[in-house]
């Protein structure tokens, strides 16, 4: 399995190749969107340790778009802790979405409150 690493502020991320496979779905501008959304999240995600989580976010434009995120986020015996994977990527309707903003798992419930979600494609161009 090939994945390519980033990372932010000290804390690891990468990427699966299903996850790169599925995000081909999506256009450069949504995919770019999609991607700073979740680097911007990287640092607040819970830890859960041998088990899978998922997020939901929304690429706002005309017609929104909706997605969810599977991810790995383990915590680390070691100094430094372990890159969070991102692992794959779907397409969701609005109810769903919905319920994961009732559940607390949207991208944007994990940011503090005075951080903003990372759209640079998305405050000049619409949709």
């Amino acid at each position: 399995m090939d994945l390519e690493l980033r990372y932010i502020e000290g804390k690891g991320y990468g990427f699966d190749e299903f996850f790169w496979m599925a995000l081909e779905d999506y256009t450069i501008k949504e995919s770019h969107i999609i991607l700073n959304q979740l680097s911007s999240v990287v640092p607040h995600l819970p830890i859960l340790d041998g088990w899978s989580q998922e997020i939901a976010g929304v690429i706002h434009g005309e017609i929104p778009k909706f997605f969810a995120v599977e991810y790995y986020n383990e915590e680390s015996d070691e100094v430094a802790d372990e890159p969070t994977f991102f692992v794959d990527i779907k397409s969701i309707e609005c109810e769903e979405y919905l319920e994961y903003i009732s559940h607390k798992l949207s991208i944007k419930s994990y940011l503090p409150k005075n951080e903003s979600l990372r759209n640079s494609f998305q405050d000049r161009d619409r949709i």
